[in-house]
């Protein structure tokens, strides 16, 4: 399996506020976004899901949630962490933080959507990225146009390092 997770963030790792974006969809990323993740498998939290106005099409939509009774709308599919490191395939991470933060350590890939703004108020950020672990391929900026409602940068990342399990040892 390769683990990629991907993501728009503020300027300081912003991603949202009260549940939802700090900013207006933007859709040059949103493009990108639905291409990259199209025919995958996509993983999110719970409040993710809810936060979406319903499964993302072409996708296997799954979610990692302590709800006991998750109240999700059919086509979402509630998984376990050690199933999605049992995936095969390309797996894309798309949040909240908190599935950010857990699934971190065994990414393969990142590609980081960066506004060129900060926004306030915010209660949701994406974790540190160490230079020690993380090398950065490649960037694509986009500057404001019809597409682009704010100038962003698009940066690739791979590990440089793999982590071990230390189960195995």
């Amino acid at each position: 399996m390769t683990l990629v997770m991907i993501a728009a963030c503020g300027q300081n790792g912003e991603l949202g506020r009260s549940g939802q974006l700090p900013w207006e969809r933007q859709p040059a990323d949103m493009d990108f976004f639905r291409g990259v993740t199209t025919d995958h498998t996509i993983v999110m939290g719970r409040k993710t899901a809810e936060s979406l106005r319903g499964p993302l099409p072409r996708r296997r939509n799954l979610v990692l949630t302590t709800a006991e009774e998750p109240s999700l709308v059919e086509g979402f599919e509630v998984v376990s962490y050690d199933e999605v490191l049992n995936l095969e395939g390309k797996v894309f991470i798309i949040g909240g933080e908190q599935i950010y933060r857990l699934f971190l350590p065994h990414a393969d890939e990142i590609i980081l959507t960066e506004f060129e703004m900060v926004f306030v108020g915010c209660d949701a950020f994406f974790p540190y990225l160490g230079n020690s672990v993380w090398e950065l391929t490649d960037t694509d900026t986009q500057h404001f146009n019809d597409e682009a409602l704010w100038d962003f940068r698009r940066l690739f990342f791979k590990r440089k390092i793999e982590v071990r399990d230390e189960s195995s040892s």
